[in-house]
């Protein structure tokens, strides 16, 4: 039997020593990590919209995590003294830690995506309850045996549960009207399905009639509750085209000027010189030198529609302004949520009424838009009236809860929902308007918000020249909040609307989907109107 020499063993311990402490600093670093997230989510749900379940999952996910970190923190791996026993008798010990700890470190790490998909979804809640418990109860044990089981366990039913998370996995058939709604549906359930969404819908009209509506796909990922052609979406951006609406119609009624500038409108604020000259077209046309978006605390904000947000949007563009603008004025097109807000806080000022009230005054009910709103449509959980808004965090996606949207503060840019046929009307509306027979503008006022001026983009419009794929000049506006998407289109010369919704923060597959139907819309109805399909252009 061999004799471990004194170096040997001065090395053989440091070996351990290193080993010890890479296991431990791996796993408490793991450990506190769920704990501090298990945490925040438990106060979350505590001082929130709680669910009874949740809450007792966390809880118990905090104790596991905090008891784990205990254990391993206070753990000394048995080493024996050398005694004639070889090494490997002799590191024995520190290889089962070492061994061990890894285990149950990457079993309880399995557990972190859970615990951003738990209140969403009740089987991973019961997967990560479970399976934290199970890593608790191995390493009390010590066994490897059972750690490895255990791990085995857990992946599989990990990659069962991801598997359906990755898109949505609804199989019902698609809702459709029109003369050609069949076809439509079939295209959008497709499209759906091929950009994996949790849900698409889709109208079109020629001629101010209904050609054609369809909807595909669920309220909630994994409901089972369908959506509905009279649901209600989030329409992002598209907002900016009714706020440019809306302060047109004040420009008419003589309430304001095209060329109203910042320092008119704010006379008693401090702002830089530079904003003074900045006028209200070069807001509505992204050519102020506006920033993009606000600082992170204003996006946070969260008051209540009414005075109280109408001073906090006051307060936000005021604060801008107290910098240089990012570039000159009027020499560069830079997309900006902050340069219609200021807009919006503008007719305000000139109005003495919040935008709000503004957009349903001059837009939602001259239209007759009667399922418009601000912010997401409201959707309870007990019984999801509406869709719910969805994100993609990690290559997961999870539904929102049915107030998370833009800060109302940045309102004029981006937080309207409305229906499809609402969307399709207001777009009705403006394409009436560029033929010189709108409603609500007259033909010269809606061919100022028509023309584009940098980077084609006109006041809340985007003129997109002929091309080969599409050959008409088209007019249109997208908007996304990160948790839903829209598109909106017109056409004059096929005197055509197409609308796109979705309840998928996923931009790029949506907005693929979304111009797919634009495309094959524009080129098969109007010439052939009799056709029962509409083919897909890729």
């Amino acid at each position: 039997m061999s004799i471990v020499e004194p170096r040997t063993r001065s090395q053989v311990i440091r070996v351990e020593s290193l080993v010890r402490l890479v296991v431990k600093f791996m796993a408490l670093a793991t450990l506190v990590f769920g704990l501090l997230a298990s945490l925040g989510l438990f106060v979350t749900q505590l001082v929130g919209d709680s669910n009874p379940g949740s809450l007792a999952g966390y809880f118990v996910y905090c104790v596991v995590s905090w008891l784990l970190a205990r254990d391993i923190f206070k753990a000394q791996p048995a080493r024996r003294e050398p005694d004639g026993g070889d090494v490997k008798a002799q590191d024995f010990g520190y290889f089962h830690f070492a061994v061990l700890g890894f285990l149950v470190t990457f079993l309880m790490a399995l557990t972190l995506p859970a615990l951003t998909f738990g209140a969403f979804d009740s089987g991973f809640l019961v997967f990560y309850v479970v399976t934290s418990l199970l890593a608790w109860l191995v390493y009390r044990v010590q066994s490897m045996i059972w750690a490895f089981v255990a791990l085995v366990l857990a992946g599989l039913v990990f990659l069962a549960l991801t598997a359906g998370m990755l898109h949505s996995s609804f199989a019902g058939e698609p809702r459709s009207d029109g003369p050609q709604g069949v076809a439509l549906a079939e295209l959008v359930g497709g499209l759906r399905k091929e950009h994996k969404l949790v849900g698409l819908a889709a109208m079109v009209t020629v001629d101010g009639k209904v050609i054609a509506t369809a909807v595909d796909g669920e309220r909630k990922i994994h409901s089972g509750v369908p959506l509905e052609l009279g649901d209600r979406w989030h329409v992002g951006s598209i907002t900016k085209s009714v706020t440019a609406t809306m302060i047109a119609r004040l420009v008419e009624s003589g309430q304001m000027k095209w060329t109203d500038t910042v320092g008119n409108r704010f006379s008693d604020a401090s702002i830089h010189e530079d904003w003074k000259p900045v006028t209200l077209q070069q807001l509505l046309t992204h050519t102020s030198g506006a920033p993009a978006n606000f600082s992170l605390a204003v996006r946070l904000k969260t008051p209540a529609i009414g005075p109280e947000c109408t001073r906090e949007r006051r307060q936000a563009v005021i604060e801008v302004m107290t910098k240089k603008p990012e570039q000159p004025p009027g020499e560069k097109f830079a997309y900006s949520n902050v340069g219609y807000t200021i807009a919006g806080a503008m007719a305000e000022i000139a109005t003495g009424v919040s935008w709000e009230d503004l957009v349903k005054r001059e837009v939602f009910e001259p239209l007759e838009l009667q399922g418009a709103g601000f912010g997401p449509p409201k959707s309870p959980a007990e019984t999801l009236d509406q869709p719910r808004g969805h994100r993609g965090q990690f290559g997961w996606k999870t539904s929102v809860k049915e107030d998370d949207d833009n800060t109302p503060i940045m309102g004029p840019a981006g937080t309207v929902h409305m229906t499809l046929a609402d969307l399709g009307t207001f777009a009705a509306e403006h394409l009436r308007g560029e033929l010189g027979a709108g409603k609500l503008l007259s033909a010269e006022t809606y061919k100022k918000l028509h023309t584009p001026q940098l980077k084609n983009y006109a006041c809340g419009w985007v003129m997109k020249p002929p091309s080969e794929e599409l050959p008409h000049t088209v007019y249109w506006h997208n908007g996304s909040n990160t948790m839903w998407y829209a598109l909106v289109v017109f056409i004059p010369e096929k005197n055509m609307v197409v609308a796109v919704t979705s309840n998928d923060g996923d931009i790029r597959a949506a907005e693929s989907a979304a111009w797919k139907i634009v495309n094959a819309s524009a080129n098969q109805f109007g010439a052939e109107a009799d056709s029962t399909s509409l083919p897909v252009r890729d």
